[in-house]
């Protein structure tokens, strides 16, 4: 019965039935032609004389009721001939359900409840190359379509997660620096502390962290990826790049008692393609990650290494944890902080923007606490 599942619905049909009804009407003309020489017993008799047989047909004799059951008979032979026939076509009608329709049926049926449940995760195989077995063909390939827009609008709302936390973090570090240098003025014009050019340089460094904060804002708002982040790197002075940072960097640590150190050796001859955006954004994460777990210093490092800006930040903490060490630069990580300030986001934002400007990320523990160490691409690239 296999080349019956190859064959289209129609044909299988049509055969099926063919063959039933030759075969139930062979068996029909069997039972017919049996019981028209059971009747025709009836009516003849047989006698033997001198070693012969002779046959004398008796109708004109036969009695009232024998003529009643050769009637009988009559009927039975037209019943059992219609019977066969009916039976045929229902043992074909089985047979078609069972070979070509209960199988397919049964495994779209299952294929519905489980998509009607939401559930995704199952196939259909298709037995048969009939019009049954292409529509289970179709009706897997919907699935896995169907999947695949699933897997793709999970991914987006997860992307879009992700960006939501980068711009909150990201936010909230620059509203962090703008607070400092905002308490500096406050602090330098009370105490008579600053001159005018004093508090003019800090306005300066304000209106440049605004602009930054202003362009980052554009950015995050026209973008879906967070990966889609752009990277344009710039030729910087090296000697304006060098006051800036560490101006930067003293303002971070301002209104705390932890010390930073600079260990900056980068030559003045030295071209440097860099996205200060980017640049300082990675700054930004890492000293104020550290200085929630520094006890009394930071010390920041910067090389440069062939190709590449090396810049180590260490701190004298406890250290990362096993487990911030192996999963940390993933986002969402917070090593089971309870914290809903913090998004645990700062690590995974500093490799990825690492990796955009050509570079990498990496951070591990030493003998004096947590160690930081980034590598960015300073030559021109695509």
């Amino acid at each position: 019965m296999e080349f019956i599942k190859r064959m289209s619905i129609k044909r299988a049909f049509f055969l099926l039935t063919v063959i039933c009804l030759l075969i139930g009407g062979s068996l029909g003309c069997i039972g017919f032609w049996g019981l028209g020489l059971l009747n025709q017993e009836r009516d003849i008799s047989i006698k033997m004389e001198n070693d012969t047989f002779t046959y004398e047909y008796q109708q004109e004799n036969t009695h009232d009721l024998e003529r009643n059951s050769s009637g009988i008979i009559t009927f039975l032979q037209v019943v059992f001939l219609v019977f066969c026939i009916i039976c045929s076509i229902i043992v074909a009608d089985i047979i078609f359900y069972y070979k070509k329709i209960k199988k397919p049926v049964e495994n779209l049926l299952v294929g519905a409840n489980k998509i009607n449940n939401s559930d995704l995760n199952f196939s259909i195989k298709s037995e048969s190359s009939d019009e049954l077995g292409k529509l289970c063909i179709v009706f897997e390939k919907m699935r896995i379509t169907m999947q695949k827009t699933i897997e793709s609008l999970w991914k987006v709302a997860e992307e879009r997660k992700r960006l939501n936390a980068a711009f909150s973090h990201d936010l909230r570090n620059s509203l962090t620096i703008l607070k400092g240098e905002i308490a500096v003025i406050q602090k330098g014009i009370s105490s008579g502390l600053m001159n005018d050019e004093e508090i003019l340089e800090v306005f300066s460094g304000v209106g440049k962290n605004i602009k930054r904060l202003e362009k980052h804002i554009a950015i995050m708002s026209s973008i879906t990826d967070l990966e889609a982040v752009p990277c344009s790197p710039q030729v910087v002075n090296i000697q304006t790049f060098k006051r800036n940072l560490e101006s930067h960097v003293q303002l971070l640590v301002k209104d705390t008692t932890i010390k930073i150190i600079f260990d900056v050796e980068i030559s003045e001859k030295e071209i440097l393609f860099l996205d200060q955006d980017i640049f300082y954004n990675i700054i930004d994460n890492i000293i104020l990650n550290a200085l929630r777990y520094a006890k009394t210093q930071i010390c920041l490092k910067i090389r440069i290494e062939e190709d590449f800006l090396h810049m180590s930040i260490q701190d004298d903490g406890v250290g990362f944890s096993d487990y911030i060490i192996k999963k940390g630069r993933e986002a969402f990580i917070r090593d089971g902080e309870k914290n809903g300030d913090h998004f645990g986001m700062g690590l995974y934002i500093c490799r990825l923007f690492c990796e955009k400007h050509g570079g990498a990320f990496y951070i591990s523990n030493n003998d004096m606490g947590a160690l930081n160490e980034v590598f960015i691409n300073i030559k021109e690239f695509e």
